[in-house]
């Protein structure tokens, strides 16, 4: 079985995770129960008298209204979950009652047929990330230097605090870290869009531990990115990468700035003022228990070959590059594994040897190792959660950075 389409009436719901809530990530999933009334094309399987269905809330950094209230009768087009490979590390909410017969399950495709909104489809990458998208089409004639890498660097690092000119006032540095991303994605925007700035200098790479954690590759973003309607844009208009930087007006910070508040600022950052990291010791081993997944490492050379392939080939157009392994919370220090994600000591270890080679080998690259095992000197207050910087850890981050790179 395939597609259906089912006269379904809900019977059990949970509550919708908001946008602000799954931050800093832009997909969400919340799950349903219903009573199947009517199949109306295709067919389920055995003809389940119930199904629960995942109905996405928050899709492409957009929440998405309710399907509908408790006991009333709805139309759907529903896939069996199975089909989406990935998509149970998708943030979900599921405050559906314990059955101990087994439920089918499916999910809501109709969302993901309907595609964007024409008035935006242009800048739609594939999530929050279009935000920053946004940024570099406004910003690209004068852009000195960019950060890349996932969550880590999008949240980590706040480009405003960087010395670059008049950076503070008319931005010259961009935060592309997006979300989410895997190696390979990171290296079509630095071969794609970074490398062809005209004033361009620095990159700023991010290295999260899992990196190149194979049992933690997913490339579902990339392929987001690789079919969003943007990038099908930019495939057929290379004449727009065509800028002369000589030519360009500067966009000051005022002008650059997002129409919408509270996703990027005119540099690309989304900031996050507090902590969600319990401070009392007992709230937090819950926090730990919940939060931390079990050890498990593959080192992904495949991955390692692209991104070092990428890093020797914006060397040599005369770009520094440097390569950054971001402070982690300080409870890692110690134990058995070396981030949240459950990348082990041993892959960690290898991760930042494989970055300190890189970059002993490699002319214009540097690297600086700043979680230091999780020995780093940050503190709980200082973190959004176990391994993302809030703005008060983000922006002291930012300023060491900023020295180191000022010695290099």
């Amino acid at each position: 079985m395939d597609e259906a389409v089912v006269r379904v009436t809900l019977v059990q719901g949970s509550r919708a995770k908001t946008l602000r809530e799954i931050a800093p990530y832009d997909e969400a999933i919340c799950w349903q129960e219903y009573q199947v009334d009517k199949i109306l094309l295709g067919e389920l399987r055995d003809r389940p008298a119930r199904i629960r269905v995942a109905h996405w809330t928050v899709l492409h950094g957009k929440e998405l209204p309710a399907v509908g209230a408790l006991n009333q009768q709805v139309e759907l087009r529903i896939r069996p979950f199975r089909h989406f490979p990935g998509l149970e590390s998708v943030a979900s909410s599921d405050d559906l009652e314990v059955t101990a017969e087994e439920i089918p399950l499916f999910v809501d495709v109709a969302p993901l047929q309907a595609g964007m909104a024409n008035e935006w489809s242009r800048w739609d990458y594939g999530g929050t990330f279009s935000n920053q998208m946004r940024q570099y089409w406004k910003l690209r004639g004068q852009l000195e230097g960019v950060v890349l890498g996932n969550s880590h660097a999008a949240k980590d690092i706040a480009p405003h605090l960087l010395k670059w000119g008049q950076n503070e006032s008319i931005p010259a540095v961009l935060n592309l870290g997006a979300a989410g991303s895997n190696v390979n994605l990171q290296c079509l925007l630095a071969e794609k869009y970074v490398a062809t700035l005209p004033k361009i200098r620095t990159v700023i790479w991010v290295m999260s531990l899992r990196s190149f954690n194979q049992q933690m590759a997913s490339g579902r973003k990339e392929r987001d990115f690789l079919a969003s309607s943007a990038y099908a844009h930019d495939s057929l208009h290379p004449e727009e990468f065509a800028i002369s930087a000589e030519n360009w007006r500067l966009v000051p910070a005022q002008e650059a700035k997002p129409p919408s508040e509270g996703f990027v600022d005119a540099w690309g950052w989304e900031s996050r003022s507090t902590s969600h990291v319990p401070a009392e010791a007992a709230p937090f081993a819950e926090y730990l228990a919940a939060n931390v997944n079990h050890p498990e490492f593959t080192f992904d050379e495949k991955s390692w070959m692209v991104f070092e392939r990428t890093v020797r080939a914006l060397a040599a157009k005369g770009i520094k590059v440097a390569l950054v392994a971001p402070p982690f919370h300080p409870t890692f220090a110690g134990r058995e594994v070396a981030d949240p994600d459950g990348t082990t000591n041993a892959g960690a270890l290898q991760t930042v040897q494989r970055l300190e080679k890189l970059a002993a080998d490699c002319e214009g690259v540097s690297f600086r190792d700043f979680n230091l095992a999780g020995k780093n000197d940050f503190v709980s207050a200082e973190f959004y959660d176990l391994d993302h910087l809030a703005a008060r850890g983000a922006e002291r981050f930012t300023q060491m950075l900023a020295d180191w790179i000022g010695q290099h």
